[in-house]
């Protein structure tokens, strides 16, 4: 996992005409440490970098670019779980590490005073943490998306199923156009409050 790079939060939407058009053959990477691979599997085996490509002007061109913009606006609105019952993304938060767990729950009313919750899980939080935690939350996220797509694989999953993924609609929630970051969920202040001083946010205005 590169966690050298920062970059400000990277939020795109595409057309439904794109998306059909986009999921026929995916392109594979023609450069960097991820020749060769889709850019399905890159974001679920290495999102960091994959926001940081994303945001990078030119690098990713064209039929790629469009296929770039498909991939992360799913990636913002993936469901918490595969099951039919109507929950959120939670996720408790550490003052120093970042993310101690990350589960599908319920009832939000419930959750613990250091935790926050969003509507869909959005591999994009990963831009909200410095170089120090960023490895060890996507970790998290990843382990997380695993066991509720993969069969408990996580980054491990083949090609193919990182493709197949993204390309379910049932996996998405695609009517929201909102993009949900921890320090925009209702329940940060709260969460910030218990937790003191937090060392592990990202300064957005920061360059790479």
């Amino acid at each position: 996992m590169a966690t050298g790079r920062k970059t400000s939060r990277v939020t795109t939407t595409v057309t439904s005409e794109e998306c059909r058009l986009n999921k026929e053959q995916w392109l594979k990477l023609t450069f960097g440490k991820y020749r060769g691979m889709s850019l399905p599997s890159v974001i679920l085996h290495d999102p960091g970098w994959f926001y940081w490509a994303l945001a990078q002007p030119g690098l990713f061109v064209g039929r790629m670019l469009a296929q770039a913009k498909f991939v992360a606006d799913r990636a913002g609105h993936i469901r918490p779980s595969v099951s039919e019952k109507k929950c959120v993304a939670a996720f408790s938060l550490d003052p120093r590490q970042g993310i101690s767990r990350i589960w599908a729950a319920e009832d939000e009313s419930r959750l613990p005073k250091n935790a926050v919750s969003l509507p869909h899980l959005n591999l994009g939080i990963v831009q909200e943490f410095n170089r120090e935690t960023q490895s060890e939350v996507t970790e998290r996220l990843l382990s997380f998306l695993g066991e509720q797509y993969f069969d408990g694989e996580g980054h491990h999953c083949r090609q193919s199923q990182c493709e197949g993924f993204f390309e379910r609609d049932r996996n998405f929630s695609p009517k929201c156009s909102e993009r949900h970051f921890l320090r925009t969920s209702r329940q940060w202040k709260q969460a910030s409050d218990t937790l003191g001083k937090i060392q592990w946010l990202n300064n957005p205005q920061r360059s790479r």
